[in-house]
């Protein structure tokens, strides 16, 4: 309760959402995934809480297989810093939540259908839309930049208001 400033009522909200949690030990499960978020992602303490609340499955994930390799994945296609990736995890959790296959493949599919130039460029839209990478390929990101280049009437141009 104490080391993720969650509320009574907050823990009782992410029991009900994941009843799992009360399988956890706190020792060698729950208080390490909350050291990675404050200590490695540098999100602030209090903002802990509410994304368990908002996505209490996380708490389930490994750190080592699975939470650890999403967030050295995102550093590395995007060129982003531990603290940026923790305020995608504080504004988004449920990015998380994503296979580290769906994220990769959707951070290549942005970088290449878009010509992204410099890896920092898709750092910097998930920075400013993390929920990007929540949209399916198939049905909504590939649609929306077939559209944009439609309505722009070509790849170069879309491509150049996509970096404006």
């Amino acid at each position: 309760q104490r080391e993720a400033g969650m509320s009574v009522l907050n823990i009782k909200k992410s029991v009900l959402k994941q009843p799992s949690l009360l399988q956890y030990s706190v020792d060698s499960s729950l208080r390490p995934k909350l050291q990675f978020f404050v200590d490695e992602l540098k999100i602030p303490p209090e903002f802990v809480g509410k994304i368990i609340v908002s996505a209490p499955a996380l708490m389930g994930l490994s750190l080592s297989k699975n939470l650890r390799p999403k967030a050295k994945s995102i550093i590395m296609m995007c060129s982003m810093t531990s603290r940026e990736v923790g305020s995608i995890v504080a504004t988004s959790p449920q990015v998380f939540l994503l296979s580290q296959k769906n994220i990769e493949s959707t951070l290549e599919f942005i970088s290449s259908e878009l010509a992204l130039t410099y890896s920092r460029e898709l750092g910097e839209m998930l920075l400013s839309a993390p929920r990007i990478l929540l949209q399916s390929l198939d049905s909504s990101l590939s649609m929306k930049i077939n559209r944009l280049r439609y309505v722009f009437k070509s790849k170069k141009t879309a491509n150049e208001v996509f970096k404006a």
